[in-house]
């Protein structure tokens, strides 16, 4: 071999040392995540809630009952010596001066006018009273002497009671009649219409000497007495 050809091949040489070593690419690996398997799952309906559901029915109306109205002293068993009628005048004068108080209002509550022997002995609290039957007629004769009631009939086995004067049913009936437009009044349409009024409970004969003290106020003018028929005047 030459000089020449050495010294070529000392260069080639000398160029495999310099060249820089090439890296092998890096290979990129995809990583491929693992398939999870969801377990189907079947939602299956609640067959006896769902039926439970259509045939869910209305329930029925509950009719509630008045609430039962006591006397300040309250029931039998709280206060059993107002449940006798007193032996003693002086105390059975106080006894019934409670109780026909107490009947008032209880009756005013009620929207009646008319108490009977039956109701008082069937009605609580009355029904607790010991001696019902002589409780009532002395009662009833209390609430007369104080002009806040009448015995209808001899046998006085029912007590008219007079919570509201009939003046101021007058009053009550004239203002309802304009404010309704109702001019025209009488005895038998009001009981029979106007069941529901306060007034429309009211006797006959009340309602007869209501249209009479109408007429003597100058609110109103016959139409026809003997019917209690009268029409307003404004």
């Amino acid at each position: 071999m030459s000089v020449r050809e050495r010294s070529k091949e000392k260069e080639k040489e000398s160029e495999k040392k310099e060249k820089p070593r090439e890296e092998p690419e890096e290979e990129v690996v995809t990583k491929k995540s693992p398939v999870q398997h969801v377990p189907e799952v079947t939602v299956k309906e609640d067959v006896s809630v769902s039926e439970a559901q259509e045939e869910r029915t209305v329930p029925e109306e509950v009719t509630v009952e008045p609430q039962e109205i006591l006397p300040p002293w309250g029931s039998a068993e709280d206060s059993e010596w107002m449940y006798q009628v007193p032996d003693r005048e002086e105390d059975r004068e106080m006894w019934a001066e409670e109780w026909s108080d107490f009947i008032l209002g209880w009756m005013e509550s009620q929207g009646i006018h008319v108490i009977s022997i039956t109701t008082f002995i069937t009605e609580r609290p009355f029904t607790d009273i010991v001696g019902k039957t002589d409780a009532f007629k002395v009662l009833g004769d209390r609430l007369v002497e104080d002009d806040v009631a009448q015995w209808v009939g001899e046998e006085k086995r029912q007590l008219r009671v007079y919570w509201r004067p009939l003046e101021d049913w007058a009053d009550h009936i004239y203002r309802w009649a304009l404010e309704t437009g109702s001019m025209r009044l009488d005895v038998k349409s009001i009981v029979i219409q106007q069941g529901r009024e306060g007034f429309g409970r009211l006797p006959e004969e009340d309602l007869h000497r209501i249209m009479e003290l109408l007429i003597e106020r100058g609110y109103a003018r016959w139409v026809d007495k003997e019917r209690g028929a009268v029409v307003l005047v404004i």
